[in-house]
């Protein structure tokens, strides 16, 4: 099956569950097989393939929560704090995609906990935005700055508070701001 297609029946749920109600069980297998390993080979990140932000190696297996690969990669001599057209580095794609494991493991390995993308956002203001209890745990043990503002004037307080539920992470935050000063 063609990318095209792929894409065509992702963008159109309608057309999606008709692919898997019509055919027979074998059909339906290989369709979600195909549909699977396309989307395992070009992973979306934002709503956009990753190959056309110029994602690397580096970038997707953090992405995709292989640590291994992340060290292997950096070992081999990949840029850790290297950046994709959108600004985004392999921490934040493992924050994105809330692989934890991976997401240590750069921080281990030395990536800049703070460094923003092209918006000013930072990590930690991805994992407060999603609502990531223990992203952002992980991302202030590390050291990361709750005081850094995007473009917009947002702090990662800011934009926890966008979501319901998040009054434990806007506080979590606060309170790393508050010990900071």
């Amino acid at each position: 099956m063609s990318p095209l297609a792929v894409s065509l029946l992702l963008a159109l749920p309608a057309a999606f569950s008709w692919c898997f109600s019509a055919g027979t069980p074998f059909q339906r297998r290989h369709l979600h097989n195909t549909i699977v390993r396309q989307a395992e080979s070009n992973p979306t990140i934002d709503g956009q393939a990753a190959s056309d932000r110029g994602a690397t190696e580096l970038m997707l297996a953090a992405h995709r929560n292989d640590a291994a690969g992340v060290r292997q990669y950096v070992a081999d001599g990949a840029e850790i704090n290297a950046r994709d057209t959108e600004g985004w580095t392999a921490l934040r794609y493992a924050i994105d995609a809330h692989q934890l494991k991976t997401a240590s493991a750069l921080i281990e390995l030395g990536a800049d906990i703070n460094l923003a993308s092209s918006s000013g956002r930072t990590p930690l203001m991805s994992a407060a935005a999603k609502s990531l209890p223990d992203a952002v745990h992980l991302l202030l043990d590390a050291g990361a700055n709750p005081s850094l503002k995007n473009e917009m004037g947002e702090s990662a307080a800011d934009l926890a508070g966008r979501n319901l539920g998040a009054l434990a992470i806007r506080d979590m935050l606060n309170k790393a701001e508050a010990e900071a000063a």
